[in-house]
């Protein structure tokens, strides 16, 4: 006998579809450097906590490994981890007491317990990522406060470089600018410190009216690199949000076919 349609993660999944916009829109925030975690719902985290609570230790600790062997497969495979959960807990599946009451059973156990452990190791795999996406979302806004210091710094240089022209080349910029550059780019620098590729401006110890320039020519091509890494590493987040709504999505429908006495059903898992 199939398991019921009730639930099939397979079914939740498909029906689960990218919004265009909506991953736009991701994008952008990122980029502005203000985009948030979507909230965990109440009644999901509420049910996962109950499911977890009467895990046994060895149950809780393969729902921990099975969540980072999913979590590192291109897309959400609800296929092999329902095979995974049936061949871990081929024995406990077989006990007439996994089986939800009422319910019929699947080719090696209920759809409930399925589901259940389903809905584990998928919120697990939520808990996981969450530090990444909070570490890239910090990265993201230290990186968003740096391309705005560089704008502001770049055009200022600028500035500084037309009103340089009527002054001797080889003399020392004495300008509040000049004097602040030093000072300025290792503010940039701390500000990017975490990234792959850090800012590591640097100007003249006595620069001259002449050396201005190279100086602003540096900060543009530096602004130029900072926006083509912003926009990969929005790329990388706004993929990790999109998987991330899907897996909450999934496990959130699943949540609301499953009864109180699911705890009891997955207590039995061993």
């Amino acid at each position: 006998m199939e398991v019921p349609v009730k639930y099939s993660v397979l079914g939740l999944i498909a029906a689960i579809s990218l919004n265009v916009s909506a991953g736009a829109q991701t994008r952008e925030a990122a980029n502005a450097g203000v985009i948030k975690l979507e909230p965990v719902p109440a009644e999901l985290q509420g049910r996962s906590e109950k499911l977890h609570a009467v895990l046994k230790p060895t149950a809780a600790s393969w729902v921990e490994q099975q969540a980072k062997i999913e979590e590192k497969r291109p897309a959400v495979d609800v296929n092999a981890l329902e095979a995974a959960i049936r061949q871990r807990f081929a024995s406990s599946l077989a006990v007439g007491g996994a089986v939800h009451p009422g319910g019929p059973v699947g080719p090696g156990g209920s759809g409930a317990d399925i589901a259940a452990m389903t809905v584990l190791v998928m919120m697990q795999m939520v808990e996981d990522g969450d530090q990444d996406l909070q570490e890239k979302m910090a990265e993201a806004q230290a990186q968003m406060q740096a391309k705005q210091a560089l704008r502001q710094l770049l055009n200022q240089a600028n500035a500084e470089v037309a009103a340089a022209k009527a002054r001797p080349a080889g003399a020392s910029c004495t300008s509040a600018l000049c004097q602040s550059l030093p000072s300025r780019f290792g503010e940039i620098a701390a500000m990017t410190a975490k990234q792959q590729k850090p800012v590591r401006l640097q100007a003249p110890a006595h620069i001259t009216n002449g050396q201005l320039a190279t100086v602003a020519s540096e900060i543009s091509n530096t602004l130029d690199s900072e926006n083509e890494i912003s926009e990969m590493g929005s790329m990388q987040l706004q993929m990790l949000m999109d998987t991330r709504s899907k897996l909450l999505q999934a496990a959130s429908n699943m949540e609301k076919s499953m009864s109180d006495t699911d705890a009891a059903i997955v207590a039995n898992m061993k």
